[in-house]
């Protein structure tokens, strides 16, 4: 503790007077910011170098706030998290000028910390990706499986789910996803919501397809699966106090409370401001630092992490704590002095304790002679290190005690100074009325008049000294007394700003008496103090001191302006101007682009800079530049230089980028097309552009198009198959080889409506069953199946037939909504409609094949239906029937076939009449195969006696011969001397009822075919016709 001693106040002597103090002597310097948080941080000052003047000191911030009679350090509170405000650190000063409160400010900007963020609520906020992609093996080669790429957004409670749809999407009827705790979505879509986890606790995820059309009836269905943890709660407050806060060991235990959920380790990390003192993983929620400091200011970050997945983790924001150690007893300060000597008071300073061991509040000072007896104490206002001690007697001894004081404790142990602590002789008093008159921009006029008492026979002469804002020195003069007893030696003189200067002006003593005055030349807009002091037999007395600053003026032309160090989007602005400063410099560098790129304005403070980086620019662009120097009374311009090109980048994406069906309407191409970047985009000279197609199955075509002229567009055809999903990418390369920025577009291929096979084949897709009975109800015909199955524009959807009484309107029937639209046959007997669809959708399954034939180079399958063959009594009213035919009515029939991109219905066949229903097409089956029968039988008849004619004809020639003894053999060119055996063919079919075997009328009459003879003879042999 400091004891004070008693002091007689016969033995203090005060000397009351008035100095004028300059305004730097009355500022705080070295504002500082500390124990920042949200709504709260402390500032710091050091007091001014004449603090003994200052009554007190105020904190003052934006939005109103304000303390008085503040101490450094000071808190300030009830801040908005995240702002910036403005401290001004104010003094009052009171002892000047008796009566009159001058004040005067120290200002400096800090922001208040930002809160932490929520819960993340959407997902604009955290996201973390994790890409994988798999294939889950099929019997039909993966095709209907996803090629996942999942895309978490994590948060504690839920994140989300994304994938890619299998190549054979079409097959799928839904996406499942299914996680452990029995959650489950049930037709889901990419990207998928998961809610309800719990945080840190990690999940297996299967997205699961379910497919429905390789095995019609059967849904099969696989899943691809991923580990993916909940994002962990974010831990408690840090609950340290106390002993675990006491550093004395230089250990503090660190303790805190555990979030909610999962966490399976705890990170903890220890820092002093920005820089990071030690970190610890603890299993559990407390651990220990070592090598701290006490009373001392730390940040504690807590964070938690969740169980594995996939050998990763994911961990939580950060809990942010802050602590403050336990306060101890100070260090005594250190490297004290004494400095400046007056007749009446000693100027101390001193360095801070190496362990404050807490915030410092202020330093206490005991003053005793050299006999150790107490003299008096002071103290300062804050923790500045410099003290002005007063009230001291002239060309006296002292020794000075320096303690610290924290905000817990004094020090018990101080610093002593003794050397070069001696108060001088009495000095004059300071020249009276210092002023300073005829400001202009270089100049002002500095009168004053002679001291009121010297304490010395003779005034030798005064120093004025014209010191800048930064201290130096601008102006020295020196006057002399020509006339005086005695006089001085300027090397004797202390706190000159050359020790070698030589006397300005030699006055007579008269001419000192009286009112003096000097014209300094000085530089535009600069703070000057201006200090004055007589000269007697101790020295230079007490100084007369005032500040004045000069005026602000236009600045000089900004010259010899160039561009350097170009880049893309930068280049760097030089130039020069002649000073001196004028004052506040603003410099505005017009910067102006060649159309259409828009010219850009940039401005910078300083009279001092003479460059500037130009940033935003259009890459490989044109720029001219001008400078221009302003000031509060005027500005100038530099001329216009030469344009300046920036340097080439990678070029923008495409424009007018299209993927669409090929124009042709052929469904199995696409036809991708583009232009080249737009002028803005293009960045430099383009070369080419390189195409890419990302196929079904990651096959990934590439091809490259050489530069054309602008305007050109560019078209690439590309086969694909309808309905699967491709990418397309493309990109610009300039003389650079710098790929451009890439524009891609994933699309399925559309469908269309199914190839018509009727006229590409050539043939009928309807025929009529003529070896089967046409009754009163029923009427057999015969289909091409391949009709039904052309998928070459997309997968079939549906297929079907159109029933038609005499003919059909199907105009505006062209997609599957339309087909589905179409009346039942229940609906159109009740209605009395003359068409109806007669099949439902599984009809072509129940058909029968009925043979393959060939037809133009190319086999069909014809396949048997029979119309009106079904009891529509247990089908519901709505659905398609192939009910009963009407009897001794005409009927036409219409094929259809569907895909998702519409319908292709055949010609109209017809017309087919169904029997009466009084005929009797039984007996004509009958009576038909008897007719058949017996033409068969006949012709068998007919064949055995023409072979047996001609071996009776062959036997007689032999005979005939034989009697002539002399067998001849014809010439093989005498063709009526040759031996045919004939062959017979039939045209015509047996269509009459009575059962008469006949040959079509129309047809070609049937000739023999002769062996070894041509069919142009017909001379000698007769037709053979009944």
């Amino acid at each position: 503790m400091i004891h004070d001693n008693v002091v007689n106040a016969s033995d203090v002597k005060t000397i009351q007077f008035i100095c004028l103090i300059s305004v730097q002597e009355l500022q705080v310097t070295g504002i500082t910011f500390t124990n920042i948080k949200t709504t709260e941080f402390t500032v710091s000052w050091t007091a001014p170098i004449r603090s003994s003047y200052v009554s007190r000191f105020d904190v003052e911030w934006q939005s109103g706030g304000k303390v008085v009679s503040a101490t450094s350090p000071q808190r300030v509170t009830g801040l908005t998290p995240g702002k910036t405000y403005e401290v001004k650190v104010i003094t009052n000063d009171t002892a000047t000028e008796p009566g009159v409160t001058r004040t005067t400010y120290t200002s400096k900007q800090q922001a208040a910390k930002p809160s932490i963020p929520g819960d993340v609520t959407s997902s604009s906020n955290v996201e973390i990706y994790r890409i994988i992609k798999t294939f889950h093996l099929f019997d039909f080669s993966a095709r209907t499986s996803s090629n996942w790429n999942y895309i978490y957004k994590y948060k504690t409670t839920e994140f989300t789910v994304s994938w890619t749809a299998p190549i054979r999407s079409s097959y799928v009827s839904r996406f499942d996803v299914e996680w452990q705790s029995g959650g489950k979505v049930v037709s889901a879509t990419s990207p998928q919501r998961v809610t309800g986890l719990t945080p840190g606790k990690t999940y297996e995820v299967k997205v699961i397809t379910n497919d429905t059309a390789t095995e019609p009836g059967v849904t099969r269905t696989t899943y691809t699966s991923k580990q993916q943890a909940a994002k962990p709660s974010i831990p408690g407050d840090v609950t340290s106090s106390g002993d675990d806060l006491d550093a004395l060991d230089r250990y503090i235990n660190i303790k805190w409370t555990a979030g909610t959920g999962v966490t399976t380790l705890y990170r903890v990390k220890l820092f002093d401001g920005d820089t990071q003192k030690g970190s610890r993983d603890a299993s559990f929620v407390s651990t220990t630092f070592n090598n701290v400091l006490n009373g001392y200011r730390y940040n504690v970050y807590v964070t938690a992490r969740s169980q594995q997945f996939h050998g990763d983790y994911l961990w939580s924001e950060a809990k942010v704590s802050p602590i403050k150690t336990k306060v101890q007893v100070p260090d005594a300060p250190h490297n004290g002095s004494c400095n400046s000597p007056t007749d009446s008071a000693i100027t101390l300073n001193w360095n801070a304790p190496s362990l404050p061991n807490g915030d410092l509040v202020r330093y206490h000072i005991v003053v005793l002679n050299t006999s150790n007896d107490f003299q008096l104490r002071d103290k300062t206002t804050g923790t500045e290190t410099q003290k002005v001690v007063g009230n001291l007697l002239t060309k006296t001894n002292y020794i000075f005690r320096l303690y610290t004081e924290n905000e817990g404790y004094n020090s018990t142990h101080f610093y002593q100074v003794s050397s070069a602590c001696k108060t001088r002789a009495h000095m004059s008093m300071k020249p009276e009325n210092l002023r300073i008159t005829n400001v202009t921009s270089r100049s002002f006029l500095i009168t004053w008049d002679k001291p009121i008492k010297t304490y010395s026979a003779e005034n030798y002469g005064y120093v004025l000294q014209v010191k800048d804002n930064k201290h130096a020195c601008k102006e020295e003069v020196l006057y002399k007394c020509s006339d005086c007893e005695g006089s001085f030696q300027v090397s004797e003189l202390s706190g000159l700003c050359d020790q070698n200067k030589q006397p300005d002006f030699t006055l007579s003593k008269a001419q000192l008496a009286r009112q003096l005055s000097y014209n300094a030349s000085l530089n535009p807009s600069i703070n000057y103090t201006v200090t004055v002091t007589a000269i007697t037999t101790e020295g230079r007395g007490q100084p007369a001191t005032v500040t004045n600053g000069t005026n602000v003026e236009a600045p000089q032309t900004p010259y010899n302006v160039k561009v350097e160090g170009m880049t893309a989007t930068t280049f760097d602005i030089k130039w020069s101007i002649n000073g001196p400063r004028p004052g506040q410099t603003l410099y505005v560098m017009i910067l102006t682009a060649d159309t259409p790129a828009k010219s850009k304005n940039f401005s910078v403070s300083g009279f001092a800079l003479r460059e500037y980086k130009a940033f935003g620019l259009q890459e490989y662009w044109n720029y001219s530049v001008v400078v221009m120097a302003k000031t509060s009374v005027g500005s100038s311009i530099s001329a216009v230089t030469n344009k300046y090109r920036t340097s080439p980048a990678a070029p923008g994406k495409v424009s007018e980028f299209s993927v669409e069906p090929h124009p042709d309407e052929d469904f199995t191409k696409m036809k991708i097309s583009w232009e080249m970047p737009t002028i803005l985009e293009r960045n430099g000279v383009i070369k080419s552009y390189r195409f890419e197609n990302f196929e079904p199955g990651n096959v990934t075509a590439t091809t490259n198009f050489q530069q054309k002229s602008p305007g050109y567009t560019y078209t690439k055809t590309v086969y694909v198959v309808p309905e699967e999903q491709y990418t397309f990418r493309v990109y610009a390369i300039n003389e650079q080889n710098m790929k451009g920025e890439h524009i891609t577009v994933t699309k399925m291929a559309p469908p269309g409506v199914p190839l018509n096979i009727e006229e590409s084949l050539l043939i009928d897709v309807i025929e009529l069953q003529r070896d089967k009975t046409v009754s009163d109800r029923e009427i057999t015909i015969t289909l091409v199946r391949e009709f039904f199955e052309e998928s070459t524009n997309g997968k079939v959807q549906t297929t079907g037939l159109v029933v038609c009484v005499n003919s059909c309107d199907l105009q505006g029937v062209m997609t599957i909504t339309d087909v589905n639209a179409m009346e039942n046959w229940s609906g159109a007997s009740k209605k009395g409609q003359a068409s109806y669809r007669a099949t439902n959708s599984d009809w072509l399954d129940k058909a029968t094949i009925q043979y393959t034939l060939g037809r133009n180079k190319r086999d069909v399958t014809n396949i048997e239906f029979i119309v009106g063959s079904e009891d529509c009594k247990n089908v519901s009213p709505d659905g398609f029937c192939n009910g009963p035919l009407q009897p001794g009515t005409s009927y036409k029939f219409v094929a259809f076939t569907c895909t998702n991109g519409g319908c292709r219905l055949s010609r109209q066949y017809g017309p087919f009449t169904t029997a009466n229903a009084d005929s009797h097409c039984s007996e004509f089956y009958t009576t038909n195969s008897h007719a058949v029968i017996v033409g068969v039988v006949l012709g068998l008849i007919i064949i055995i006696l023409l072979l047996y004619a001609g071996y009776a004809t062959y036997l007689i020639r032999r005979y005939r011969a034989k009697d002539e003894q002399e067998i001849k053999f014809g010439n093989k060119k005498d063709r009526k001397s040759q031996t045919y055996v004939n062959e017979i063919f039939m045209t015509g079919s047996a269509s009459n009822t009575s059962g008469n075997f006949n040959v079509d009328s129309g047809v070609e009459n049937v000739y023999s075919r002769l062996d070894d003879n041509v069919r142009e003879d017909k001379t000698t042999y007769e037709s053979l016709s009944p």
